[in-house]
């Protein structure tokens, strides 16, 4: 989903809060604070936060999703009192990941979530190479590769998709040249890409006799190369 989308979205979850909120306030000075209404009003609010904010929070292992357990783990659903102390909390942690979106302030820490996972299938990609699987090798790490060019145009606003509405994505060849295109990649980089998405799709094919043991351990290191010099 893109940032704006994830932005409108919030920005929904915000408003209904404050429509919310303001009622609960102008009933607290005339009714009990536990009073059913007042509980009801809460109950609309309340999940629709929690849910967005585990929605939202990156990767659900950050600072946001930490933060917002410790508020949630204190709140009593029961009690409108604790509901009323606690969400404007979430709210406002909700406020700061929707700054966070709009400043682009989150883009680090997916390129960190991108990197950490295809780190372990290059892992494996190395195990099956020190076990001789040359052939599920290079289809590891030419899959690793593929995948971080459509991360890496997307960063820059390259279209993915073959259409806007399409849901085909285009071939990984194909992003490459774009990549240059838009000078994102050098010529020596492009040269490189191609060589190495070849050698998958040989593996892809069962080409396997079109490239040896040694060309995939010099793709491997190659890849980690690239992935490191252009994170997405």
């Amino acid at each position: 989903m893109e940032s704006e989308e994830i932005i409108r979205q919030i920005d929904l979850v915000i408003e209904n809060y404050n429509k919310n909120f303001s009622q609960i306030r102008i009933n607290t000075k005339y009714t009990n604070l536990n009073g059913p209404k007042e509980r009801v009003l809460c109950l609309e609010v309340y999940p629709l936060i929690c849910e967005t904010l585990e929605r939202f929070s990156p990767y659900g292992r950050n600072f946001y999703s930490n933060a917002a357990f410790q508020i949630i783990n204190k709140c009593d659903v029961n009690s409108v009192d604790s509901l009323v102390h606690n969400i404007p909390a979430l709210i406002a942690l909700l406020t700061s990941l929707k700054t966070a979106y709009e400043k682009n302030l989150l883009t680090q820490l997916r390129e960190l979530y991108h990197a950490d996972i295809f780190n372990d299938f290059l892992e494996m990609g190395e195990y099956f190479l020190n076990e001789h699987y040359k052939d599920a090798a290079a289809m590891m790490i030419g899959g690793v590769l593929e995948e971080h060019l459509r991360k890496l145009s997307q960063k820059y606003n390259i279209f993915v998709k073959k259409e806007e509405k399409d849901n085909l994505t285009k071939k990984a060849a194909t992003l490459n040249d774009e990549l240059k295109r838009a000078g994102i990649l050098k010529n020596g980089d492009h040269k490189s890409v191609t060589a190495w998405l070849a050698i998958r799709n040989s593996a892809a094919h069962a080409k396997y006799t079109e490239f040896d043991e040694a060309q995939v351990k010099l793709m491997l290191l190659g890849v980690r190369d690239f992935l490191s010099r252009h994170p997405a």
